[in-house]
């Protein structure tokens, strides 16, 4: 059986809808890693028909017939509907009252700390909230394609020694699958690689060359990385590679030029030497 049937075989025996892939039980491992697979490691786009296993590393293009091919409408992503205010008691630290205020003071103490400058303070916006439902937390602002208009925001509490389930609160709301922070520096053209990070504080680290998908990838955000005019350079948690290696792939198959690097385990993008991180990422995309 040629290589594009076995494919088409393992989908029609048991193969499942996932998002825009078809997930199915390999039918390569066998003879590539010595074992059946059995957990559907196979992955295959829905509309260009490229495929790749995470197991054994198989990958290609195959032509699927009309009944395999899934056309998803995707949100429209300038989210101007999605306009928002920004929290109670809101001050931007890097200006005005913010920036000398004493009750904000361990607001700027905490961001000294994590290695962010004034400078970036300005750039992204970044403030806190003394008083009200976000008191005691940095707030980072999610904006608009334009740059100014509030579609959500993540906030952190600035003390360090925190309840882990209280230490983020978010927006509420749908935006997080549509937007991403900081798409600004994916449409710069250039050679140099944009870091593609999990949270805001990762993508500040690294500022202004990187954006953040706020948990996992949505199909509005890989259509939003598909207009890149840089290289991308995958960089999730150290435990969670796997997800990364996986988008850097779809990228790949969409025409987008990019490549996933897999951190030491429990470190996070900010917790690693950046010329360690830069060289990482180059070779990736080798």
């Amino acid at each position: 059986m040629k290589r594009d049937e076995r494919v088409l075989a393992a989908l029609n025996d048991g193969g499942k809808l996932k998002g825009s892939w078809w997930k199915a039980n390999c039918p390569f491992c066998l003879d590539r890693v010595g074992k059946e697979d059995k957990d559907r490691c196979l992955s295959v786009h829905s509309q260009s028909g490229g495929f790749h296993c995470f197991r054994c590393r198989v990958r290609g293009r195959v032509e699927l017939p009309d009944d395999l091919v899934v056309e998803r409408a995707v949100v429209p992503t300038h989210a101007s509907d999605l306009k928002i205010e920004p929290p109670p008691f809101f001050t931007l630290l890097a200006s005005g009252a913010g920036r000398d205020a004493v009750s904000l003071k361990p607001a700027r103490d905490y961001l000294k700390s994590r290695g962010l400058s004034e400078d970036i303070w300005e750039a992204a916006s970044i403030g806190a909230c003394a008083g009200g439902p976000y008191a005691g937390r940095v707030v980072i602002p999610v904006l608009a394609d334009d740059g100014s208009t509030w579609v959500g925001f993540s906030s952190r509490l600035w003390m360090k020694n925190c309840d882990k389930r209280l230490k983020y609160r978010n927006a509420t709301g749908e935006w997080k699958s549509r937007v991403l922070y900081n798409p600004a520096a994916i449409t710069e053209e250039t050679d140099e690689p944009c870091y593609i990070v999990e949270g805001c504080f990762d993508a500040l680290a690294y500022w202004p060359h990187a954006v953040a998908v706020l948990g996992d990838a949505s199909d509005a955000q890989v259509a939003l990385m598909k207009k890149a005019r840089r290289p991308l350079v995958v960089v999730l948690d150290g435990d969670a590679w796997l997800k990364g290696w996986s988008l850097a792939m779809k990228l790949r198959l969409e025409g987008v030029t990019a490549g996933a690097v897999q951190l030491p385990s429990g470190k996070d993008p900010d917790e690693v030497d950046p010329a360690w991180l830069w060289e990482e990422a180059r070779a990736s995309l080798a």
